[in-house]
């Protein structure tokens, strides 16, 4: 009997139910006689587990009052009949949105996160995982609330 096992977004795309109906009867035939294929896929039902359960931050208080200025503020100033002004908000909001991108990818990729979610190997990886996705929601929650304030 040939075993192919399946890649590691094969599995994660099963535990997530996104494969063909006869692609999912195919992997779980697999799963039922392949022990270490089992224990990848337990390594991923785990760390989903964990982080469905992380918080989730609250917004500082008077966001929605400053949000909502901003709009009014944006509204009054397109009613008026200068186009520069728009035009320049208008960039300097995207290059502020671009300019927080970027630096929040190059925190990922610096930190090593993305590399270490990357290769995740379910082997190698018991408490791994556990300390990987600490490290995640930590630098998630930290990057989220500079962002909010």
């Amino acid at each position: 009997m040939n075993r192919m096992h399946p890649d590691k977004k094969t599995l994660q795309r099963f535990l997530n139910n996104r494969l063909s109906e006869l692609d999912s009867k195919r992997i779980a035939q697999h799963l039922r006689t392949c022990s270490d294929c089992r224990y990848e896929l337990d390594a991923y039902v785990e760390l989903e587990m964990r982080l469905d359960a992380l918080p989730l931050l609250e917004a500082p208080p008077g966001l929605s009052d400053n949000v909502m200025n901003t709009l009014r503020q944006e509204q009054q100033a397109d009613k008026s009949d200068t186009i520069l002004p728009k035009q320049r908000t208008f960039w300097r909001t995207e290059l502020a949105n671009g300019l927080i991108a970027a630096a929040a990818t190059f925190l990922f990729i610096y930190s090593g996160v993305l590399g270490k979610l990357i290769s995740l190997d379910a082997f190698v990886l018991s408490e791994g995982v556990r300390s990987g996705a600490t490290y995640v929601y930590r630098t998630i929650e930290t990057i989220s609330y500079q962002l909010l304030t």
